[in-house]
């Protein structure tokens, strides 16, 4: 009767639930907004256009985000103002150059910039999760880069690529990260490939972003080399203020 009396306790134990490091009621934290927040990056940035003068740009710059304000949608849905600064070099001083939005509503992670709406991320998620990361924004919409168009967010797919990941952005290590695969899509003639990455309690601590597009068929030529016009963008998180 006690061995019986044991092996029931120890069920019993087994079955308790054990502590969860990512919790689905948590998963907020990996898009925190708040009055006040401010997070700075450096991005690399270049841009291919075969009708410019030069026709590849590079680029190497800052960024400021600012979290400046509240409002709320025409369904009353809470949004924040997110005020974007633009710096050549960190001797010079901040000049805004862009207005967008960013909000939290209905379980998902929404993000607005130049009138595009994005789903950043889907809660509760895990491995397996996968969503329309850009239901908002219609097939065959152009955006213009280095005066040229695209229609760079066609047939993008997200999916949740790697859970509770160690990163090292600018020596800071960052344990508990989200990698979200936005777009992974090659053909003969455009090349799309996106992710970004979301660390708890701070948001997107890494980005980027391949859209480029070719009439050059030549399988063995390297895209950097034959792209005609698009962009590539990687952008990673160097300070914030909370």
């Amino acid at each position: 009767m006690r061995y019986a009396i044991l092996l029931l306790a120890v069920f019993l134990w087994s079955c308790k639930p054990q502590p969860d490091d990512f919790l689905p009621d948590e998963q907020s934290d990996y898009f925190p907004l708040a009055i006040g927040q401010e997070r700075i990056y450096e991005v690399d940035s270049i841009v291919f256009d075969l009708n410019a003068a030069q026709r590849v740009d590079t680029a190497h710059f800052f960024w400021k985000e600012v979290v400046s304000d509240t409002f709320r949608d025409a369904s009353e849905a809470l949004w924040y103002n997110v005020e974007r600064y633009r710096r050549d070099a960190d001797t010079l001083p901040w000049v805004f150059v862009q207005q967008m939005a960013a909000s939290q509503s209905e379980g998902r992670a929404l993000w607005q910039e130049d009138n595009l709406r994005f789903i950043k991320l889907v809660f509760p998620f895990d491995e397996f999760t996968f969503w329309d990361g850009n239901a908002y924004i219609p097939q065959g919409v152009d955006i213009v880069v280095g005066g040229e168009t695209l229609e760079a967010f066609d047939n993008w797919s997200y999916r949740i690529e790697a859970l509770m990941e160690t990163d090292t952005v600018q020596s800071r290590i960052y344990e508990q990260v989200v990698r979200v695969r936005e777009a992974a899509e090659e053909n003969l003639i455009s090349l799309r490939q996106a992710q970004s990455r979301y660390a708890r309690g701070i948001g997107l601590i890494r980005r980027e972003w391949t859209i480029l597009d070719t009439q050059q068929l030549d399988e063995s030529i390297p895209w950097e080399e034959k792209a005609e016009k698009g962009f590539i963008l990687h952008q990673w998180l160097i300070d914030t203020n909370f």
